[in-house]
C-alpha cells in the first residue's frame, strides 16, 4: 500500500512513530505528506516521544500550548539535535580517553562584540523565558554599564538597552529564574557613598528591536543581591547572613549561617549561590554550604532569625554550582526509591583548592548528590525538625582537570548533568631540575597549554550515553583563549549557549 492512499489520521499515527530525522526526510516526498509534517499534532507528538520523554533540555517558558507552529518545531528540532549532540559526546569522550586520544565540541554559531576595551565585563548573564533569549552584561571602567542583548542567528548580538547611572558602581547581581514575575533582575548600586539594592529592575521591550531599564523598587542595604525568584530576593553578606525578602511585601527573615569551629566571626565566607529548594533554601558560601528551613517573611522588626538545619563543608572552595537535578530515582544501600518531580534531588559540582604551594598539578572537578530526605514529610505535626535531604552531600562523579590560575573561577552546571568551566592553562615551567617526563598532570585531563580553553563534561544524567564509561571527561570547546584574559562565564543549557566576557570587554556567545 502507498502512502499516498492512506487516509490523514493514519499518516499522522504513523508520523508519531518517526524519528525527527525521518519526518524531516519524509517531508520533501510529495506535498501532501509535506503539509501533513507541518501539522501541529506531528510536532507535539515528536516533542512529547523524543524530547521530552528521553529527558533532553527544552525551554520551560513559554509552555508548548502556548508556543506557535513555527517556533514549536525549531525548538523541538534544536532540542532532538542538541540532546543526541550531547549523548554522542559522552560516548566518543569515552572511546577517546580509551584510545589517548582527545575529542572536541565544536559550536554550530559563534557571535561576538567588542565593547570598550578599557572596560571589563565582570558579569554575563542569559535572561530566562524571553523569545529568543536576552543576554545582560555588566562591565566596569570608570562607571558600571549594564547592556541588554538580543541575539539574532543571522545578525549577531544586537544592542537594545543599556543603563549608566552617574558615578555608580555595581557590585552584586542576580537574574529572576521566574520569566513571567514583574522584575527581570535585582543589582546592588553604589553611589555616593550609599549601597542600595535595585531589587525590582525592570527591561522593558519596548518593540523596535529597543528596551529601556526601568525602576521597580529601591532596598536600602549593603548586603549584595545573590538570587531573586519571583517577588523573593535572597541577598547576603561575606560573613554569615542571608536576608530572604519579598520585595513588593517588605516581609523579611534572616537565615544564619554556622561556623566552624575556631572561625572567627570577621573571617571572609562570601556567598556564591542560594537555592529555593524544596520546602528549604540552600545557602553556599566559599567554606561551607547550609540548609535552612523554608521561613516565613515578616514585617515585623527584628527580623525573624533561622539557624541551618544541615550543614556541610568542602573546605576551600575555588568554584562551585548547584542545580536541582532531573534524575527523579535515586538507588541508596537499602532501596531503591522514585520520587516526584517536586522531591528532585540537589547536584553540587566544586573545583576545591589548597594553599600548598607544592600540591600535585593533577586535580579534579568533584560532583555530589544531595539526595532528598525520605523521612521528610511536608506536613509536620510533632514539631520535629527533618531536613528535606540528606547530610552529608555523597560523592558521584569526578572529572580530572589541573591546577592554575583563572580569572574566571565560575562553574556552571545545569539540571540535566552538564557543565561549562573554564580550564585553566599550565602556568608551572617543567624545567631545571625536574625533566618533562615527569609531569603529574593526569591522562583523562582535556590537554593543556599554555592559554586557557572552555571545555564542558556530561555527568550522569539523561544525557549521558549509555554506552559511556562510568568515568566522566571533560571535552575541549573550540576555540581556546590565547590571552588567557576570559573574566565572566554563563550557561543556558535548554538552548545550548555559552557566554563569555573577557577583561578586554568583549562578549562572545556560542551555540552548541
Amino acid at each position: 500500500m502507498a502512502l499516498d492512499t492512506i487516509d490523514d489520521d493514519t499518516l499522522i499515527c504513523i508520523f508519531a512513530f518517526l524519528a525527527i530525522p525521518e519526518i524531516l526526510a519524509l517531508r520533501q516526498t510529495c506535498k501532501r505528506l509535506h503539509a501533513i509534517s507541518k501539522l501541529r499534532i506531528v510536532w507535539r507528538n515528536a516533542c512529547s516521544t523524543h524530547v521530552l520523554a528521553q529527558g533532553f533540555p527544552f525551554p520551560p517558558t513559554p509552555p508548548i500550548h502556548a508556543l506557535d507552529l513555527p517556533d514549536l518545531e525549531t525548538r523541538t528540532r534544536h532540542a532532538y539535535r542538541l540532546g543526541r549532540k550531547w549523548q554522542q559526546q559522552s560516548s566518543q569522550s569515552s572511546q577517546s580517553q580509551s584510545q589517548s586520544a582527545s575529542t572536541n565540541i565544536n559550536p554550530r554559531r559563534e557571535w561576538s562584540v567588542s565593547l570598550n576595551a578599557s572596560a571589563s565585563i565582570s558579569d554575563v548573564r542569559f535572561v530566562p523565558g524571553r523569545k529568543g533569549p536576552w543576554l545582560l552584561t555588566v562591565s566596569k571602567g570608570i562607571w558600571s554599564v549594564i547592556t541588554a542583548w538580543d541575539i539574532h542567528h543571522d545578525h549577531g548580538l544586537h544592542k537594545i538597552a543599556e543603563w549608566c547611572p552617574k558615578g555608580a558602581i555595581f557590585n552584586g547581581f542576580a537574574v529572576n529564574t521566574d520569566a513571567s514575575a514583574d522584575a527581570s533582575l535585582a543589582i546592588s548600586v553604589l553611589q555616593d557613598g550609599f549601597a542600595n539594592d535595585g531589587a525590582g529592575a525592570k527591561a522593558n521591550d519596548g518593540g523596535n528591536g529597543k528596551a529601556s531599564f526601568r525602576s521597580l523598587g529601591t532596598i536600602k542595604t549593603w548586603y549584595k543581591p545573590v538570587a531573586l525568584h519571583g517577588t523573593v530576593l535572597a541577598s547576603s553578606d561575606d560573613g554569615a547572613e542571608t536576608v530572604i525578602c519579598d520585595w513588593k511585601k517588605r516581609t523579611c527573615a534572616v537565615l544564619r549561617s554556622g561556623r566552624e569551629a575556631g572561625q572567627s566571626s570577621w573571617q571572609h565566607d562570601r556567598c556564591i549561590q542560594v537555592i529555593f529548594a524544596h520546602k528549604s533554601i540552600l545557602v553556599v558560601r566559599a567554606r561551607s554550604i547550609n540548609l535552612f528551613p523554608e521561613p516565613v517573611l515578616s514585617d515585623r522588626l527584628p527580623m525573624r532569625l533561622y539557624e541551618s538545619i544541615g550543614r556541610h563543608s568542602f573546605g576551600w572552595i575555588d568554584g562551585v554550582s548547584v542545580a536541582v537535578n532531573k534524575r527523579s530515582t535515586y538507588t541508596t544501600s537499602s532501596s531503591r526509591q522514585s520520587l516526584s518531580s517536586s522531591r528532585r534531588g540537589l547536584s553540587i559540582l566544586i573545583r576545591a583548592e589548597t594553599d600548598d604551594p607544592w600540591a600535585s598539578d593533577a586535580h579534579h572537578l568533584d560532583l555530589y548528590d544531595l539526595l532528598p530526605n525520605p523521612a521528610f514529610s511536608d506536613t509536620t505535626d510533632d514539631g520535629k525538625i527533618v531536613p528535606p535531604y540528606v547530610f552529608p552531600p555523597t560523592l558521584a562523579a569526578q572529572v580530572q582537570s589541573v591546577r592554575g590560575s583563572l580569572r574566571c573561577t565560575g562553574l556552571v552546571l545545569g539540571q540535566y548533568g552538564t557543565a561549562i568551566w573554564i580550564h585553566p592553562p599550565q602556568d608551572r615551567a617543567v624545567t631545571g631540575l625536574v625533566p618533562n617526563d615527569t609531569t603529574d598532570v593526569p591522562p583523562g585531563s582535556v590537554p593543556t597549554d599554555a592559554h586557557e580553553c572552555l571545555v564542558a563534561a556530561v555527568f550522569p544524567g539523561p544525557l549521558r550515553s549509555a554506552d559511556a564509561s562510568p568515568d566522566v571527561h571533560a571535552q575541549r570547546v573550540m576555540p581556546h583563549d590565547s590571552s588567557n584574559n576570559w573574566s565572566a562565564l554563563d550557561y543556558d543549557e535548554d538552548l545550548g549557549r555559552i557566554a563569555l566576557g573577557s577583561g578586554a570587554g568583549e562578549v562572545t556567545v556560542l551555540e552548541l
